[in-house]
C-alpha cells in the first residue's frame, strides 16, 4: 500500500496545484459573472435639484403725465404779476385823477374837480382789491396745491385741467360779453351824437364840442369791442397753448382769427372776412 500511495502522491499533488488554475479560468471565461469580495460599495452620485426660475415682477408702466401742474403754474404767476401791475397802475391813475381835482377845486371849478376825485377815488379802490384779492386762477391755484404737489396723480390732473377749462370757458363768455358792451356804446353814442347835431335847442358852442366828443367815443367803443372780441384773454390762450402742447384732441382751443377775402366777379367784385371768435 505503501508503494501505491507513493506513486499516486505525485499526481494528486499536480491535480491539487492545478485546481486554482482551472477555477481563474473558468471564471475567466465570458458570459460568466466574477464577484469580487471585500470591494467598497458605489454610492450613485445626487442628482441636483432644478433651479427655481426667479419670479418676474411685472409692473405696469406709468402713463405720460400731461404737466398740467407745470403749465398751470406759470400760468398763474403770470396772472399775479398781471394782477398785481394792474392795481399799481389803478393806483398811479387814481392818484393822477384826484391831484387833477384838487388843481380844478383850486381854480373855482369845482363840480369838474370833484367829479375827478371821485373818479380817482373809484379807481384807488378797484386798484386796492386788486392788489389784495387774489385771481380765479390763483384760487384754483391754491386749491388744487399747484405750489405744493410735486407728483400728482392723474386724478389730480384731470381735475385741474377740468377746472382750467372751466376758466378760458368763463373769460371767454366775458369777452363776448364785454365785446358787445362796447358795440352797443358805440351804437349809442353816434345815434347821441346825430340828435345833438340835429337838434336845434341846443346852442352851437355846445354842438361844436359834444358832438365831436360823442363821435370820438363811438369810434372808441367800437375799436375796443373788436379788439375784445378778436383777442384772447390769458386765460385763453394760456388753456390753448396746454392743449397744443399736451396733443389733446381739438387742441386748438377756439383760437380767435379774421381772415379777409376778395374776389373779382363778371360783373363787379366781392369783399368779405370770416371770423373764429
Amino acid at each position: 500500500m505503501s508503494g501505491t500511495f507513493r506513486w499516486q502522491s505525485p499526481i494528486l499533488v499536480a491535480l491539487g496545484c492545478a485546481a486554482p488554475g482551472l477555477a481563474f479560468a473558468q471564471s475567466s471565461e465570458p458570459g460568466l459573472r466574477t464577484v469580487e469580495a471585500n470591494l467598497p460599495a458605489q454610492t450613485p452620485a445626487p442628482t441636483p435639484a432644478p433651479a427655481r426660475p426667479t419670479p418676474r415682477i411685472e409692473v405696469a408702466p406709468r402713463a405720460p403725465s400731461s404737466h398740467v401742474f407745470e403749465a398751470y403754474r406759470i400760468y398763474a404767476d403770470s396772472a399775479t404779476s398781471f394782477r398785481i401791475a394792474g392795481g399799481i397802475g389803478a393806483l398811479v391813475v387814481a392818484a393822477s385823477t384826484a391831484g387833477a381835482g384838487i388843481y380844478a377845486n383850486a381854480h373855482d371849478d369845482d363840480g369838474f374837480g370833484t367829479a375827478l376825485l371821485v373818479t380817482g377815488g373809484v379807481v384807488a379802490g378797484i386798484g386796492a382789491l386788486s392788489l389784495v384779492l387774489p385771481s380765479e386762477a390763483e384760487r384754483v391755484a391754491k386749491a388744487n396745491g399747484v405750489d405744493r404737489v410735486t407728483a400728482p396723480t392723474a386724478e389730480q390732473e384731470q381735475t385741474l385741467a377740468a377746472e382750467w377749462a372751466r376758466i378760458a370757458r368763463e373769460a371767454r363768455s366775458a369777452r363776448h360779453l364785454g365785446a358787445g358792451i362796447g358795440f352797443v356804446l358805440s351804437g349809442a353814442s353816434f345815434v347821441l351824437a346825430g340828435v345833438y347835431a340835429a337838434s336845434n335847442g341846443i346852442d352851437d358852442d355846445t354842438q361844436a364840442w359834444v358832438v365831436p366828443s360823442l363821435l370820438v367815443s363811438g369810434g372808441a367803443f367800437a375799436s375796443g369791442g373788436l379788439a375784445t372780441l378778436m383777442m384772447q384773454s390769458p386765460a385763453e390762450t394760456s388753456y390753448a397753448a396746454f392743449r397744443v402742447a399736451s396733443a389733446k384732441p381739438g387742441a386748438s382751443g377756439g383760437v380767435s382769427s379774421l381772415r379777409l377775402g376778395a374776389a373779382r366777379l363778371p360783373n363787379g367784385g366781392w369783399v368779405g372776412f370770416v371770423g373764429n371768435f
